[in-house]
């Protein structure tokens, strides 16, 4: 097994991974993610879940002004992955402050 812990805001997270391949596919994942928020540069951000009509979204997170960035979710195999260019957006009825 293989330890890989990767820092995601003020957020770490620590995987075993079996293989050097799974090493890169994760650390290739988490690697490409903004360091702070793109709607108001806080550094306070981390992984968010959400459970709506059935269905999961994965977000990164920002605590300080509620923006969110999507993850992708991979039609076969249902793997994530983050949207290179993605803005973390403030939506309709949460706090709009940075915008």
């Amino acid at each position: 097994m293989i330890k890989l812990r990767m820092n995601i805001g003020k957020m770490q997270i620590e995987a075993e991974l079996s293989d050097m391949k799974a090493v890169h596919k994760l650390a290739g994942i988490y690697g490409s993610l903004p360091t702070e928020c793109t709607n108001c540069k806080s550094k306070n951000i981390g992984l968010g879940h959400r459970h709506v009509g059935g269905f999961d979204y994965y977000s990164l997170h920002c605590s300080d002004c509620s923006a969110d960035g999507n993850f992708g979710q991979a039609k076969v195999g249902g793997e994530l992955f983050w949207k290179h260019g993605s803005k973390m957006t403030v939506y309709q009825g949460e706090n709009n402050e940075g915008n």
